[in-house]
């Protein structure tokens, strides 16, 4: 989505994150989007979108599936 790419672009343009092309994914075997999270930031600042990120060690990663489409796991 555009928003989803406008999100990240702001937040790589601003050192938060860094963005890759991995062939991680052999399920599908296609490449996929890697976020890599370089500093700590308020998602608050970028909106509801970069929450997840937001969550990540720094210098953890997620895959741009993961931040779209995979649900949050509840904590009870």
């Amino acid at each position: 989505s555009c928003m989803i790419a406008a999100t990240l672009f702001k937040l790589e343009d601003d050192g938060c994150i860094s963005l890759r092309v991995d062939k991680k994914d052999r399920i599908l075997e296609k490449n996929v989007l890697v976020i890599r999270k370089l500093s700590r930031f308020n998602y608050r600042k970028y909106g509801y979108l970069s929450f997840k990120i937001s969550k990540l060690p720094v210098e953890g990663e997620m895959t741009i599936y993961d931040l779209a489409f995979k649900p949050e796991k509840k904590h009870a």
